[in-house]
């Protein structure tokens, strides 16, 4: 059973009539009867009644009739879904991102999206940096909420834009004696234990805290490394230690924890979201606009 012969028999059951059937469909007469034919042999039933003077439908006809409107309405349904779908109006969305940024740029990007898209499944998806990059390239998200060292440069697959510039703060105890300053220099902090996020959790920022403490001439006191951020604030808050965070997480354990703006030397990241070039999902440019609401953004690609 082929959708013209479905078509061809609409036609006739609304005209009750061939030759306006035919016009109708912009048809030849001969092919609109053939059409017919072959669906009644295919069905095994006859559909209408022919005479010279007129055409009806049999009793099998209406039934059949009743049916074929629901396919009609049902496709057309489709077709609007598929059009919808390849606006970006409908589907689904994965969407990675790294922990720091579910504290902000993240929520108010997908809720931005979501009102002006409410039929797009929106899939979270966190992982570390390294990961993102690598699932990103890989298919497996199709946009990412992402950390990069400022002026850093990765693989030409991918372009991306900037959301934020994330200064890095230091988190103490609200004991601790530090609590009551307004700014801290890293020299200043040779001698503290520190809580540190692992390798495997963000490798950039372990490694380039690293690299300014060897810097600022010491080498830190690690007492506990962590999978993310809210675990080394939380160890903080408990006074096992200091951290170096995000300033987005400032709020986090705030009658526990006090934070201090790392002033010497600054220590700054990028938010920034990325998405594969040459990509075809009209999808991951809604959420692009979406996310840069929150803000100018500047162009980049890597």
């Amino acid at each position: 059973m082929e959708l013209q012969q479905l078509r061809c028999f609409a036609a006739v059951a609304s005209e009750l009539h061939f030759a306006r059937a035919a016009e109708k469909l912009h048809m030849a007469q001969q092919a609109v009867s053939f059409q017919i034919k072959q669906l009644e042999s295919e069905l095994g039933v006859k559909l209408f009644e022919r005479t010279t003077r007129k055409v009806s439908l049999t009793m099998a006809g209406e039934a059949f009739l009743d049916e074929v409107k629901h396919i009609f309405v049902h496709l057309e349904r489709g077709v609007d879904e598929a059009r919808r779908a390849d606006r970006g109006e409908r589907g689904r969305l994965v969407v990675g991102y790294v922990h720091p940024m579910s504290y902000g740029v993240l929520p108010d990007a997908v809720k931005r999206f979501r009102n002006r898209h409410p039929d797009v499944k929106v899939v979270l998806l966190e992982s570390s940096p390294a990961e993102l990059e690598t699932k990103l390239l890989a298919g497996e998200v199709d946009v990412a909420f992402n950390i990069k060292a400022i002026g850093q440069n990765g693989l030409p697959a991918y372009e991306w834009r900037t959301l934020s510039i994330e200064p890095m703060t230091v988190a103490v105890p609200q004991s601790h004696p530090l609590a009551g300053g307004h700014e801290v220099k890293l020299k200043d902090l040779s001698d503290e234990p520190f809580v540190l996020v692992n390798r495997q959790g963000n490798a950039l920022l372990h490694d380039c805290f690293l690299y300014l403490c060897r810097q600022a001439g010491f080498t830190p006191r690690i007492v506990q490394e962590t999978a993310n951020d809210q675990l080394a604030l939380g160890l903080v808050s408990s006074e096992m230690g200091i951290a170096v965070v995000f300033a987005c997480l400032n709020k986090l354990y705030n009658d526990r924890v006090a934070y201090l703006p790392l002033v010497e030397p600054r220590f700054e990241f990028e938010f920034a979201i990325y998405w594969r070039r040459g990509h075809s999902l009209a999808l991951v440019d809604h959420f692009i606009d979406a996310a840069l609401r929150n803000g100018d953004g500047a162009q980049g690609h890597a």
